[in-house]
Order: C-alpha cells, then structure tokens, then sequence
C-alpha cells in the first residue's frame, strides 16, 4: 500500500528528491498525492512550483520482502512554468518523472516534443539523469494502449538506458510503487567499480 509512513524506525530515511513534470492535466499532482496518501483526492492545477515532502516505504531488493523508509520530496513543474524554470530545477536531483496522459491522444505529439527537448538539454543528458515515465490513466476507456505510447516516443538508442516507461492508474495505484521502486534502486550508468551490481540491476529490470 502506499501512502506515508509514521511507524518508528531506528533507521534514519535516505532523502531523495524528484522533479515530476509533464503536460497540464496530465495527473502529476494526483500522482503525488496518491504516493502521499495512498488514495486518489481531487486536485486543482498547479501553476508553478507545487513542493510535497513525506515518507514512504519503498522495495530497493526484489531478493528481499522489506522495505526502506525513504523521505521524498516531490518537485512538480506546474502549467505557468517557463522552460527557463525547468532547466533551473535540474541541479535539484537526477531522478526525473515525466507523465504522459493515456487518454489524450492528439497531446501526444507534443508530449513527445516536450520530453525530447527537456532529456536533451545539457543540465540533463551530460549528468546521471534517470527519467522515469508514467503513462497516466491507463484504466480510462479509449486511453492508448501502453506499447502505441511507446511506440510513438520511439525513444533514440542512446536514451534507451536511462529511460523506463510504466503504466499507471491514480484510481487504483497500478504501477505506481513499481515505478518509483525502478527509480530510487536502479544504477543504470556503468561505474568501473561496481560494475557487477550494474549488470545484476540491469537484468532484474529487463535493461
């Protein structure tokens, strides 16, 4: 289930931090909030920078059933935000969220557009940037199936690596915790030193 945490833990949480962006009405803020709260709310759109930090409980070793607590803080670009704004963000973190709505099948081109010009931009593409890409609303009749989206984005090779497309549903949580679980566990760029744990995690995750 997710939804923040208030057990004790001896443990302190490990901070991560997330930029989530994507078109308007997209779903970014029901997302956030389902990971917050662990269920659907209605929301308003947000304008500009919308800032949500709690704690939840993620799977980081599938060869495991426990879970760590992680405080997360969410970085929602909103609908009045400048491109400017977003490549100001981008030293915030390196684990990025971009949401692409289903059921909007004449946004798509332009989803396309805004996702290549954003990964391409040198703040992200020289740095060890993870993107992390919900396809929203896949539970609504007449969405585009997940394998046309995917198609449609026909990402290059070279981006193959650091991109994961997921299917997702904020009415039910479908893919949601398996999303973020791919985004805070995976290393997907090679390191001389710890090469192994590289490939391991590429294979758990069909890389």
């Amino acid at each position: 289930m997710l939804g923040c945490t208030e057990e004790p833990n001896l443990k302190d949480p490990t901070k991560k931090k997330f930029i989530i962006f994507g078109l308007p009405s997209s779903g970014k803020t029901s997302i956030i909030y389902f990971f917050k709260l662990g269920y659907l709310i209605t929301t308003v759109r947000t304008l500009f920078i919308n800032e949500e930090s709690f704690s939840v409980k993620i799977k980081t070793d599938k060869n495991t059933l426990g879970e760590r607590n992680y405080e997360v803080t969410f970085f929602e670009v909103g609908t009045d935000c400048s491109y400017s704004l977003i490549k100001e963000y981008a030293d915030i973190s390196n684990d990025m969220i971009y949401i692409v709505d289903s059921t909007h099948r004449s946004a798509l081109s332009e989803a396309r557009e805004e996702f290549i010009r954003i990964i391409y931009d040198f703040r992200f593409v020289y740095r060890k940037c993870k993107f992390l890409i919900f396809m929203n609303k896949q539970d609504s009749n007449g969405c585009l199936p997940s394998d046309e989206i995917i198609n449609y984005f026909a990402l290059p090779k070279e981006l193959h690596f650091r991109c994961k497309f997921f299917s997702c549903s904020t009415l039910s949580g479908q893919g949601l915790k398996e999303g973020l679980e791919w985004l805070v566990s995976t290393n997907v760029f090679f390191d001389t030193n710890d090469d192994a744990v590289e490939r391991s995690e590429r294979t758990f995750y069909n890389y």
